[in-house]
């Protein structure tokens, strides 16, 4: 369920296994990606190189301000991709909580931001409605079995939606079908081989291929889930894929643009400072100047962006799991 305030265990997911673990991660790849760059410029002559020019802060093509731009692009880029899928398969399968608290907001740009208006919205209640009274076998967008299978296997929940109550849990389910393919729910238990009696081979065998199905289907669901919290548009075919794709991509630019703008200045003057006065330039001699450089700058770039990634996905769920319990009569589940 979403939660009404930052709880431990999200602050330690934000900061510790998003954060720090961001943080060592692009440390050690950017620090690899440079010692490949750098160091063999280095191997003959520890002044000036295989005749290639040292590393300055400004001057091109060895500018560390340049490096910096390109690194914090395609890391951001990335930085945005990875959490897309890692975080948003937490949420669905229930590892982490949304967060709840923060109000929905109202302006068109932050609302196309976050993607919370890719499918119009019914009134209140209309969705309930339509579920609960003109669900058809016929139709669609309902599975009968699945709600009465959500039924028998959880009356006390579907009693306790009629009833509008709610009890502590993690993950939402819905007192219909049509709201029980929310992003949400948990993976259900194995449901008994429905085959009938049979000697006891056969029914192995049909209870291995039953499992098998039942394992497929709730890999597809999380992944349907996955992408929903992700924003990916029901239905949407490559057209649609090629657009959300490209949305993620501008989004992760974005990202790229606020870091750079946050880090550029301090990083200059730490460059300014540890550099030798070259000119109107500052040099940074040595095999190791760039490593370790882009170790420093790659580690502090991933602490900063990747928790504000991983908040981004877990708000923008909180206010998907609130719609839901708000527009479809969703009650939250023990787990």
């Amino acid at each position: 369920m979403p939660t009404n305030r930052l709880t431990a265990f999200q602050l330690f997911y934000i900061l510790i296994l998003d954060g720090v673990g961001a943080m060592m991660i692009s440390a050690g790849i950017n620090f690899a990606a440079a010692y490949a760059m750098y160091t063999h410029n280095w191997e003959s002559d520890p002044t000036y190189g295989t005749g290639s020019p040292p590393l300055f802060l400004f001057s091109l093509p060895t500018s560390l301000v340049g490096d910096a731009a390109i690194t914090t692009i395609i890391q951001c880029i990335l930085t945005w991709l990875i959490p897309l899928v890692l975080v948003n398969l937490d949420l669905a399968q229930g590892r982490v909580a949304p967060i709840g608290f923060v109000p929905e907001p109202t302006s068109r740009w932050v609302r196309c931001l976050f993607l919370l208006d890719q499918h119009q919205r019914e009134p209140n209640g209309e969705r309930k409605r339509r579920g609960q009274q003109d669900h058809r076998p016929d139709d669609p967008e309902v599975n009968p079995d699945e709600e009465t299978e959500l039924t028998a296997r959880h009356p006390t929940d579907h009693n306790t939606a009629n009833s509008g109550t709610k009890q502590q849990g993690i993950s939402v389910i819905t007192t219909t079908a049509v709201c029980a393919s929310s992003p949400f729910r948990s993976p259900s238990p194995s449901s008994p081989s429905r085959s009938p009696q049979s000697p006891d081979s056969n029914h192995n065998k049909n209870k291995t291929i039953s499992n098998r199905h039942h394992n497929s289907n709730n890999l597809l669901r999380t992944l349907c889930s996955t992408l929903a919290l992700a924003g990916y548009p029901r239905g949407a075919g490559v057209t649609g894929l090629a657009w959300f794709v490209l949305g993620q991509l501008g989004r992760g630019l974005l990202l790229a643009v606020g870091a750079f703008g946050v880090l550029i200045g301090p990083t200059i003057g730490v460059l300014a400072a540890t550099g030798t006065r070259y000119g109107g330039d500052w040099v940074f001699p040595g095999a190791w100047a760039g490593p370790v450089f882009k170790l420093v700058y790659g580690g502090v770039l991933g602490l900063l962006t990747s928790p504000a990634v991983a908040l981004f996905w877990m708000v923008r769920a909180g206010w998907l799991a609130n719609r839901i319990r708000r527009d479809c009569g969703g009650v939250l589940r023990e787990p």
